[in-house]
């Protein structure tokens, strides 16, 4: 399995850094016009929610200065999207333009992704959000509490094995 960066181009031909506060604002702003849904969707291009849920890994800094969270798809709908099309236009061309975390209050936006590729076709995108405040912080926990409900997902602390999980919950 290959990674392969797949990273937006800013308006002076550099890349987007994947930071939330960073970022396209006509995108942006495209999602934010758009009623907001009551449900929490992830979308790879403005208006078009993603149906693959991901592996979500959340790590946080010791010192508390940045938390980060990486989202694993495995063959996400905006593959088909893309497949056949020529490499220069899926960068280009609008296929996929960020990851768009929306809910209902707004939009949280990262432009930080990679495709995955096994033999030679995709199979999967990383994406990265990067947090640098506790308020980056707790407004993404918030996100992912509307997306958990929606998706009807739990949360799994790392290390804990399912015996374990059972005993806290006292199933």
């Amino acid at each position: 399995t290959k990674v392969g960066r797949v990273q937006r181009a800013g308006e002076k031909g550099e890349g987007v850094k994947g930071d939330a506060r960073e970022g396209d604002p006509k995108a942006r702003d495209e999602v934010t016009k758009k009623e907001l849904p009551r449900l929490a969707s992830l979308q790879f291009r403005v208006g078009c929610n993603e149906s693959s849920v991901p592996n979500v890994k959340l790590t946080k800094a010791r010192d508390g200065s940045t938390s980060t969270a990486t989202f694993s798809f495995s063959y996400p709908d905006i593959i088909e999207s893309f497949l056949g099309a020529p490499l220069d236009q899926v960068l280009t061309g609008g296929y996929v333009q960020g990851l768009f975390m929306v809910d209902e209050e707004g939009v949280i936006t990262t432009y930080d992704l990679d495709s995955v590729f096994t033999k030679g076709k995709p199979t999967g995108v990383v994406a990265r959000h990067v947090m640098r405040t506790e308020g980056e912080w707790q407004r993404f926990l918030r996100f992912m509490r509307r997306y958990a409900e929606s998706n009807d997902l739990k949360f799994k602390p790392a290390g804990e094995s399912g015996e374990e999980r059972r005993r806290r919950e006292g199933s």
